[in-house]
């Protein structure tokens, strides 16, 4: 979504009440946080510079699958909030033209998903069995606070 967006369909309904903590993610998912390059560095003792090429990489090969997933993820989204409709931008207007697509577009479990099986020289990047966990590279406190629990 959008900040626009957000904005409008969801802090102006949400912030009205006391007793929840409003958690937007900075990407498409919660997971879209994990791909921070630092981050993966961390649980991975990768380089981050070599975590970056992966990323792009990944990124380039599957171009068109995330673009379609970026636009049926939105849809969706559309469809659950439909008496929202009028605040949502046209996809194809935000939608990146840039090749690969920028991370945020990206959904994160897909990323996180292919990430979790790619190899480096015979060896996983991210270890098996590895779940999310606290770290100084996910900077939102929230995500952080909810990890720790």
């Amino acid at each position: 979504m959008t900040d626009k967006e957000i904005n409008e369909i969801v802090k102006k309904d949400y912030a009205k009440l006391d007793n929840i903590i409003l958690f937007v993610t900075q990407g498409s998912d919660v997971e879209s946080h994990l791909l921070n390059p630092n981050y993966l560095a961390s649980i991975s003792n990768i380089p981050k510079e070599k975590i970056e090429s992966i990323i792009q990489k990944i990124s380039i090969e599957n171009h068109n699958e995330f673009i379609r997933r970026f636009t049926t993820k939105r849809a969706e989204i559309k469809s659950a909030m439909r008496s929202k409709e009028k605040f949502f931008e046209k996809t194809e207007k935000i939608l990146s033209k840039e090749i690969p697509l920028p991370i945020e577009q990206i959904v994160g479990k897909d990323m996180w998903k292919i990430l979790k099986e790619y190899k480096e020289n015979d060896t996983l990047i991210i270890p098996s069995n590895t779940e999310p966990k606290p770290s100084e590279w996910l900077k939102d406190q929230n995500l952080a606070s909810l990890l720790s629990h």
